[in-house]
């Protein structure tokens, strides 16, 4: 699972995903959203305008199941 590598010392031998499976796709979008820093150079994310708790509370389904 880990690798020696050279200088690095030990990490993953694979790299992680960049998004997560299609079920995820509700958490996906709060983590874009969430940022600072937007792609688009604004500072308009969720944690910008102090809304990441109640975007979580409104719009996350239960992933319990």
């Amino acid at each position: 699972m880990f690798n020696d590598l050279q200088g690095h010392g030990f990490l993953p031998s694979t790299k992680p995903l960049l998004k997560l499976p299609n079920e995820f796709n509700a958490l996906n979008q709060i983590l874009d959203d969430m940022t600072f820093w937007q792609k688009n150079g604004t500072a308009s994310g969720l944690l910008a305008k102090n809304h990441l708790r109640s975007t979580v509370d409104l719009d996350f389904p239960d992933l319990s199941s």
